[in-house]
């Protein structure tokens, strides 16, 4: 695969909805903007416009784009269209859409996936549509990829607004999901029913017929074990299809490297993606970012699923592409447009993208189609003329190309604290009815250390296991409750050698098979943190009061309120009690373990700072941390809603900030131990900003306006 010596600029395009000659206009415009990159063909206008009928091939529309591409210096990725099959498949195989759990086909005419990836049918066409296109484009000169797919997983959108329905339940994927669950109970029927076990509905079986993938949720008292079972199957299921198809692709074309671009919602349990089962089958990461931070409630969401992605790249050593970034007014179909998107806004979702890591900015799209009246905006109106957003799209266009080598090769500073993301705890408490508490978990505990301009990483499981876990100072167990035998001896090895952990109420209730761990925290973690669950309840209004003597902290006589549970625990005489409920129990420990610690907390703090506006958590947690060597790698002083991200290159260093923030912001950054740089340069701007040096700090004040960003060079 040839390396990349561009950072792609660009859009999705699709010239079936314009005229030839509008086409010329666009591609000179585009030209004019920066940009470097299209990509076209995955979904929008893709195989179902090229071959309308099996056989029968035109790629007249597409031909002409790689002509204008070539003209202009320009490359293309390329969708393999394995998101949009064409309605002639149905006429094929009557029996090709995906089927819900109660039976009912997804519709053709909808959303994309409608199609199931495990019918004998698509795979034949689908492959045999991709070998076409690769025998057609695979030498092109504008060939920039191919992108596998679009969005891969089962229908974002309900049939039904509102209602929750999962895929697929047809034949063919019940006899796969069998085959599958033959190979990992080695054939053992009685181990299935075993781990399938659920005292309402305790199954026997006695001949492989007899199982079909589950129906009803455990919430709906449906067997835990075989929806983790299926669920973690069919995560796997779409990562095969991005793999058979980057065979396909390889086999023809070893040059050009493969992309899918992933959407991750409720952590992409309800659609079935893992997200860490694709680094492998693909050569670079590739995420869309959506940033939604419409009321302004939660100023570092775009900064969360950024880091949620730049995660993925870091543990893959491939890079971070994102095929997709809101252009425009989007969404509300007559009611909308649901938030209207400004210049500003393009230029802040554009630094977020590079300040974590991005090496590929396209947007979606350059220009509006018409048959979509849901509010779809693009940098260039209906007509193709240029709007605020196309020329703040050209600003950072340029400001990139300018420096193209430095934001190329520069690279987040590295993060010394982790989230343990796990997918089969996520699985878990999607089908037990608590994905909410999750997304609160993850979300409470990183907004607080955003605002401490705390870089946060996250790890798996997996990564754990493999002693990657080491990298960081710090690791964090949000709503954790699956932890299995595996990940508990890997969190028990990260404490002896030096790391510190930190729990929340019921940590490890389950273990891999959803079953409750008799000793809570499970899987060994009771040793590791010191203490054993007596019992936990609901609690309303539940408060720690940390002693004045926990001096590890220095909180003094501080509460903190906590959120849902209060869980007491029976403590080991090694334990330091920090801090008790209001009865005078103990709420929060910490334990010494060989060279670490463990830290536990009787409730849910990690939930507790998204639940409670009152409650000094962003303090509690930078407290916590700069106990154990972990401090920010610069400070923004002024409004909290500001957000600020290093890249570094050698002797060069990019500071990156945005401002979530309605309105001017003047601020300072200090970065410590950078006395020697001398020139600092707003890159947008090319202005030189004022700086002063104190105690081999260095201190940058400028003023940001409202809703954007500024990338400025350290040298």
């Amino acid at each position: 695969m040839k390396k990349q010596s561009r950072f792609f600029l660009g859009s999705s395009y699709y010239p079936p909805f314009h005229s030839p000659e509008e086409w010329i206009e666009d591609f000179q415009r585009m030209k004019e903007m920066g940009m470097n990159s299209l990509r076209t063909a995955e979904l929008i206008a893709s195989w179902e416009w090229i071959e309308p009928k099996k056989g029968e091939f035109d790629f007249s529309w597409l031909d002409r784009t790689f002509e204008l591409s070539e003209k202009r210096g320009m490359e293309l990725l390329l969708g393999t269209g394995a998101g949009s099959p064409p309605i002639w498949l149905l006429d094929l195989y009557p029996d090709i859409q995906i089927i819900s759990q109660e039976g009912a086909p997804y519709p053709t005419g909808a959303v994309w996936g409608w199609a199931c990836i495990d019918h004998p049918g698509f795979i034949e066409e689908s492959d045999r549509y991709l070998r076409e296109l690769l025998k057609r484009y695979k030498d092109h000169p504008s060939l920039l990829g191919w992108q596998i797919h679009n969005e891969i997983g089962h229908p974002n959108l309900a049939a039904t607004p509102g209602v929750q329905v999962h895929y697929c339940y047809c034949d063919h994927t019940a006899e796969l999901f069998r085959e599958w669950l033959k190979r990992k109970y080695q054939q053992d029927l009685e181990a299935l029913s075993e781990a399938w076990a659920c005292t309402p509905t305790r199954h026997r079986y006695s001949n492989w017929a007899q199982v079909r993938p589950p129906r009803a949720w455990p919430e709906s008292w449906g067997s835990p074990g075989a929806w983790l079972d299926w669920r973690t199957f069919v995560n796997k299921d779409f990562a095969n299809l991005v793999a058979r198809q980057n065979t396909i692709i390889k086999e023809e074309d070893s040059i050009h490297p493969t992309t899918t671009n992933l959407v991750v919602q409720d952590w992409g349990v309800s659609r079935g993606i893992d997200p860490w089962l694709y680094a492998e089958h693909v050569d670079a990461i590739g995420y869309d970012l959506y940033p939604i931070d419409r009321h302004k409630k939660e100023p570092w969401y775009a900064s969360l699923r950024m880091d949620y992605a730049l995660s993925w790249s870091i543990h893959s050593g491939k890079p971070l592409w994102l095929p997709e970034i809101e252009s425009g007014p989007i969404g509300g179909w007559v009611l909308g447009p649901a938030h209207y998107t400004t210049g500003a806004d393009i230029r802040r979702y554009d630094l977020e993208a590079i300040a974590h890591g991005g090496k590929m900015l396209l947007y979606q799209g350059y220009r509006e189609w018409d048959p979509l009246p849901l509010h779809w905006g693009a940098l260039v109106d209906l007509e193709g003329k240029p709007t605020e957003r196309y020329h703040a799209a050209a600003q950072i266009n340029k400001m990139i190309l300018e420096h193209e080598e430095l934001f190329l090769e520069a690279m987040p500073v590295r993060a010394e604290v982790a989230l343990l993301y796990n997918q089969a705890n996520a699985t878990a408490v999607y089908g037990m009815g608590g994905i909410d508490f999750l997304n609160d978990a993850i979300s409470g505990l990183y907004g607080s250390l955003w605002k401490n301009n705390i870089p946060v990483e996250f790890v798996t499981p997996d990564l754990l296991i493999q002693g990657l876990g080491h990298e960081y100072k710090v690791i964090f167990l949000p709503f954790m409750m699956l932890i299995d035998e595996a990940c508990g001896n890997a969190l028990k090895d990260y404490v002896h050698q030096g790391g510190v952990l930190v729990g929340f109420a019921k940590c490890g209730m389950l273990d891999g098979r959803s079953w409750t761990w008799h000793r809570r925290p499970g899987a060994g973690l009771d040793e590791v943190f010191g203490i054993c669950e007596t019992s936990i309840r609901p609690e309303e209004d539940v408060e720690i009061v940390f002693d004045k003597d926990a001096a590890p902290l220095g909180l003094g006589s501080e509460k903190l309120a906590g959120y849902w549970h209060r869980q007491d625990f029976f403590v080991d005489d090694d334990v330091e009690i920090l801090g008790r409920f209001m009865d005078g129990k103990p709420a929060s420990t910490r334990h010494q373990v060989g060279n670490g610690w463990a830290y536990a907390f009787g409730t849910h703090l990690d939930i507790a700072a998204r639940k409670h506006a009152a409650g000094n958590y962003q303090e509690f947690w930078a407290k916590l941390l700069d106990e154990h060597g972990v401090r920010p790698p610069l400070r923004i002083q002024g409004d909290e809603l500001l957000d600020g991200h290093l890249l570094t290159r050698d002797d060069q260093t990019i500071c990156i900030v945005a401002n979530h923030s309605s309105e001017q912001q003047k601020f300072s950054v200090t970065l410590a131990n950078r006395a020697n740089w001398t020139t600092i340069t707003e890159l947008q701007t090319g202005k030189h900003l004022e700086h002063t040096v104190r105690d081999d700090n260095l201190t940058i004040t400028f003023d940001l306006e409202a809703f954007d960003g500024a990338a400025v060079l350290c040298e």
